[in-house]
């Protein structure tokens, strides 16, 4: 899922500062959109100097699995490397 929006202009008795009408003049209209996503997606994390790296895979928008990518696997990026 990702959050979409539209924006709506706001009438002026409804904007925040009728001194400076343009400030605040749109409003965000949130929505959610399922992007059905297939692949795999890696993410990491630390907490006190550890640090994690975990591969999830998903199928079709449906997560199929999360592992943990160990220390040595040639998934984990090579320093330096952008």
């Amino acid at each position: 899922m990702i959050e979409d929006h539209d924006w709506e202009e706001l009438p002026l008795e409804e904007r925040p500062i009728s001194k400076f009408p343009m400030l605040g003049s749109f409003k965000a209209i949130n929505r959610w959109r399922d992007l059905e996503f297939h692949g795999d997606f890696q993410f990491y994390g630390g907490e006190r100097g550890d640090w994690h790296e975990y591969l999830a895979r998903s199928t079709h928008g449906q997560l199929d699995t999360i592992v943990v990518i160990p220390e040595n696997s040639m998934l984990r990026p090579v320093s330096g490397r952008v």
